[in-house]
């Protein structure tokens, strides 16, 4: 399984508003992962990417069909972004997604 640290860069803070946590931690400075830069896949990549039609339900969530599909319910996140929704909130009953099959295909597709 990919892990979510891949291809991340990493910034060193060593900011002084941190200071006196820094102080506490017994340390000068701590390293943090910056946050990707994600990319919607252009249409002839969606095109090569294996997908199944989902029909949204009383029920449904986001966390649910990655627990089902990737094994995984923390990638909830791929979903909402392959179909373009920030939230699961925008959907109602009867809606159509499209579940990507393949996890690592979709996340080498949005750059992850």
């Amino acid at each position: 399984m990919a892990s979510r640290y891949k291809n991340r860069s990493v910034a060193k803070n060593q900011s002084n508003r941190y200071r006196a946590i820094l102080k506490r931690r017994g340390v000068s400075s701590v390293n943090q992962y910056r946050t990707p830069q994600l990319f919607y896949p252009p249409p002839e990549v969606r095109a090569s990417i294996r997908t199944v039609n989902h029909v949204w339900t009383l029920g449904d969530h986001f966390y649910k069909l990655a627990h089902k599909y990737y094994g995984n319910p923390s990638y909830w996140w791929v979903i909402g972004f392959y179909n373009q929704l920030p939230n699961e909130e925008l959907l109602e009953y009867g809606d159509i997604i499209r579940v990507p099959i393949s996890l690592e295909q979709v996340l080498a597709a949005i750059g992850y």
